[in-house]
């Protein structure tokens, strides 16, 4: 195993780290670039979705407006130009437009004054509530994709305070030909069958100006839902798609709990409040960052629509969840990543293989042979080995240049070695004196080079200065202590040899003027015993003569000052004789 130390192991690291970051740089902009199509198609899906909803929503919705305002219109110019109007004709009219719907589930006309209606002996009693106080014609088609099929449904007591019929009673206003009334969706039920309907109506009115009626169609939302939420139009999953008019309520929605309830009822999330406002100001809209009911972050697109007449206004809204959205890339991202590590665990593989044959096997031979190099540097006794050259390359380069090296270090060594020991050896010859031995063998390092020069200089110096034979020169001081100054150095060249031999010869100079001094004093020390004893015998006969005692005091006194002469020579001598010996 590499060490983390290890050129290998480093060199493995670095490149295990660059193929991370190429994979990571290469799934990060792939991730980008899938992020960033996945978010555009999935816009574009559920801008196009919402389109085409609002298209077959649209459609359907603007069908019963036009056959409303188409039925109104001609039951009021019925009512305009008659006082009174066969039922049947009515109810032919109403049938024929009725069945000719591909959408409407029901159709009803209100009338609040039956004046305006002829035979009323005759008329179906479905027509007339139970209670007797209400008249309403209620068709039901069957089958309102095909013609026929149309029923008639009894008409319940309290169909008069319909919210339609109500709100077209209050607001509505004689002669507006073009104003058709859209409930909002809500529970219906004309036949003890509750159903989620919207509502279409126009009012009537007779030839007085009077409101007498209201014709209206409903539409049944449970086909449209069925449409709508059908899974099979499911483009994410988890997606949403709803309808709201803008007063905000939900007609249609997967969640049976959140229609005719608003969105704020359903989702607290401040994200809500976009939707509502672009559905109350009648906008289209595409959310990026929308929080579902479901609390799933998505996409959502709002896509408004008004029905003919701005009769009514709606918003189709199809939400998208990020999560689905994003799971190619999610699912791509995986595939990548478990194809990057099997290519990493590849790559790592063959580079680990590589550079544990070319550069680990062969790294730690050249790192043991410096080492046993430098310990041989360091004058450890180990034998130096070369190292192994496997290949041409780098490694192989280096090797040729570390061995080349190593055995010219050695040989520069060796060489520096025997220039050492013979500088011992001189060493040792000029302590025994031999002051004329010399460094002959030349070393390779240029300081050791440079200290031969200096110590053979040394040498030249010392022989110049002092002798070629210090045994000899010592010989001769030690006779010299002895006081025989009779040997002399042969062949002196030296300034010491040249001195000591001048040194012999000057002592002898002056040893031999010694003597002569000696015997001159003893010469006259004899005469001066003799004067002496000349003296003692005419001492008897000092009388005698004092001329003749004049005249040996006189000789006595020349006799002593040539022996104080003598004797000053002697001492002066003796001084010099000091002196030199001092010097030597």
């Amino acid at each position: 195993m590499f060490r983390l130390s290890s050129v290998s192991s480093k060199l493995l690291l670095s490149v295990a780290i660059s193929v991370i970051l190429a994979i990571a740089l290469m799934i990060a902009i792939v991730s980008f670039q899938v992020a960033s199509y996945s978010e555009k198609e999935a816009k574009d899906t559920i801008l196009l979705s919402s389109k085409r909803y609002v298209n077959y929503i649209q459609g359907m919705l603007n069908e019963e407006v036009t056959l409303t305002k188409g039925v109104a219109t001609s039951l009021n110019e019925m009512f305009q130009n008659n006082d009174h109007i066969d039922i049947d004709l009515i109810e032919s009219l109403i049938k024929n437009t009725f069945d000719s719907s591909h959408y409407a589930a029901y159709t009803f006309l209100y009338l609040k004054d039956t004046t305006v209606l002829s035979d009323m002996q005759n008329v179906d009693k479905k027509y007339i509530s139970p209670d007797g106080k209400t008249f309403s014609m209620i068709f039901f088609d069957q089958i309102a994709e095909k013609s026929g099929g149309i029923t008639t449904i009894s008409t319940p007591n309290n169909f008069s305070q319909l919210n339609l019929i109500q709100n077209i009673e209050q607001n509505a206003k004689y002669g507006d030909k073009d104003s058709v009334f859209v409930d909002s969706p809500r529970k219906l039920n004309y036949d003890n069958n509750e159903f989620l309907g919207i509502n279409f109506g126009m009012p009537i009115f007779n030839n007085k100006g009077k409101f007498i009626g209201v014709i209206g169609y409903t539409i049944d939302l449970l086909e449209i839902s069925e449409t709508i939420l059908d899974p099979k139009f499911d483009f994410f999953e988890g997606d949403l798609r709803f309808l709201m008019n803008d007063q905000g309520i939900i007609a249609i929605h997967k969640n049976k709990n959140a229609i005719l309830k608003t969105l704020f009822d359903i989702n607290k999330d401040q994200s809500a409040q976009l939707i509502v406002e672009a559905v109350k100001n009648h906008k289209d809209e595409i959310l990026d960052n929308y929080i579902a009911s479901t609390g799933d972050l998505s996409y959502a697109s709002i896509s408004s629509f008004s029905t003919l007449g701005n009769s009514s206004h709606w918003s189709v809204i199809v939400t998208a969840p990020k999560k689905s959205v994003l799971a190619p890339l999610y699912k791509l991202q995986y595939i990548i990543i478990s194809v990057a590590i099997i290519a990493l665990i590849a790559i790592l593989a063959v580079v680990y293989f590589f550079i544990r044959k070319i550069i680990g096997s062969r790294i730690p031979l050249i790192l043991k042979s410096l080492e046993n190099f430098f310990r041989f540097l360091n004058h450890e006794k180990i034998e130096v080995q070369t190292i192994e050259i496997k290949a041409n390359d780098e490694l192989g380069k280096m090797g040729k240049i570390i061995n080349e090296n190593i055995l010219a270090t050695k040989r520069g060594l060796e060489q520096d070695n025997q220039a050492v020991k013979e500088s011992v050896q001189t060493v040792s010859v000029v302590e025994g004196g031999n002051l004329t031995a010399r460094i002959t063998a030349n070393p390779r390092n240029p300081q050791l080079i440079e200290l031969k020069n200096v110590l053979n200089k040394l040498l030249d110096v010392l022989q110049a200065r002092v002798g070629s034979d210090m045994n000899a020169i010592h010989k001769i001081f030690e006779e010299y202590k002895s006081l025989d100054f009779r040997n002399k150095l042969e062949n002196a060249s030296g300034s010491v040899e040249l001195t000591t031999n001048a040194l012999g010869d000057e002592i002898v100079k002056m040893l031999k003027q010694s003597s002569d001094f000696a015997n001159a004093l003893a010469n006259e020390s004899g005469k001066l015993q003799t004067a002496i004893q000349s003296l003692t015998t005419s001492s008897n006969s000092q009388a005698q003569s004092l001329e003749e005692t004049a005249a040996a005091l006189e000789e006595i006194t020349s006799s002593m000052q040539n022996v104080s002469v003598k004797t000053s020579d002697v001492i002066t001598q003796s001084e010099e004789i000091k002196n030199v010996t001092g010097i030597i």
